[in-house]
């Protein structure tokens, strides 16, 4: 029937290789992508480091990833940094979320330079 369960699914990707897949996409340098539970307790964090897996997000962050929908804000980090994110929840049922980010300058740099280029 239409809608309903017919079976499910189980993948097992280890930490380490989706470390290697996410790098092999080329972000941006100052990219970070976090994958966190709804409660903002990190479950994966590319590049490695802070915030660490088991850490949780600062409270911004976790005040975004309750939301119902995806979306786009501009926040600080904890030094202060200018930081633009995008943000989605997975489908229903699914309590983890994703969180892109980059530096304001970095996010921004294609747009301004075509403002001074037409301008």
């Amino acid at each position: 029937p239409e809608g309903a369960v017919l079976g499910h699914i189980l993948i097992v990707v280890t930490l380490e290789e989706l470390t290697r897949v996410v790098a092999a996409q080329g972000l941006p340098e100052e990219a970070a992508l976090t994958v966190a539970d709804r409660d903002g307790v990190v479950l994966f964090h590319h590049p490695p480091g802070s915030p660490a897996p088991g850490e949780r997000l600062p409270e911004a962050l976790r005040d975004r990833l309750s939301a119902a929908t995806g979306g786009v804000a501009r926040i600080a980090a904890e030094d202060g940094t200018r930081l633009v994110a995008g943000y989605r929840t997975t489908r229903e049922g699914l309590p983890v979320s994703i969180l892109f980010r980059l530096l304001k300058s970095g996010a921004l740099a294609p747009v301004n330079r075509a403002t001074w280029v037409n301008a």
